[in-house]
Formats: structure tokens, sequence, C-alpha cells
């Protein structure tokens, strides 16, 4: 078992891949700190942690899709049933985190020219 990404809280337009014998699955954590494993045997959508997840299978490729925003931390993990050999890529949005302040006014440092 093997972390490959964590995905945060918030993020959007996550496309997740592995190409190979790995098999995909996500570690889930909520805000409560309640945590969860999912994994996906069949194709099709899913809701995990008020999430929208679709999950594509092919021969040898697994591929997790989400609009977003998720409503959890992700962390999206590989199980190999054979030698390691899997290729993963990933593409995600995270969200911005910005944070007001409010300060004392403070004296110009130089003077304007007028």
């Amino acid at each position: 078992e093997e972390n490959v990404i964590a995905v945060p809280l918030g993020s959007r337009s996550v496309r997740i891949t592995v190409k190979g014998p790995a098999r995909l699955f996500i570690e889930s954590k909520t805000l409560q700190g309640n945590r969860g494993e999912h994994s996906f045997n069949s194709p099709g959508v899913f809701v995990v942690e008020n999430t929208t997840i679709e999950f594509q299978k092919g021969a040898d490729r697994q591929t997790f899709k989400i609009l977003g925003p998720l409503m959890a931390d992700f962390i999206f993990k590989t199980r190999y049933t054979v030698a390691k050999g899997s290729v993963v890529q990933f593409f995600f949005y995270q969200p911005i985190s910005h944070q007001w302040r409010q300060t004392d006014f403070f004296p110009c440092t130089v003077t304007c020219g007028g």
C-alpha cells in the first residue's frame, strides 16, 4: 500500500488515473475527524463523504473523476496485487486559502509628489 496523492477538502476538477496492475482506493478524512476507506470493483458513479465520484475501469487502467468541491480530505492510495510497475497521473485544482486581517493605520514612510 502506498500513498499517491493527498487532495484537500474543497478541491475541484480532480482526475486520478493509474495505468498498470495497481488498484486505486481512497482514504477519506472529514472535518469531524471521521476516517473511511473506499474502493470500487465496478465502474459507476458513487457518493463518498457527500462527494460524487465517477469511477472508470478498463483492462489496464482505473480513473477517478470528481467535479467537486471535495467535502473531505481524500488520500488516493495504491495496492499492488503483483510486482510494482504502475504509473499514476493526477490533476486537480486546490482551493486558494486566504485570510483578511484588520490592522491599525500607520503613517506613510514616503511623501507623495503633489
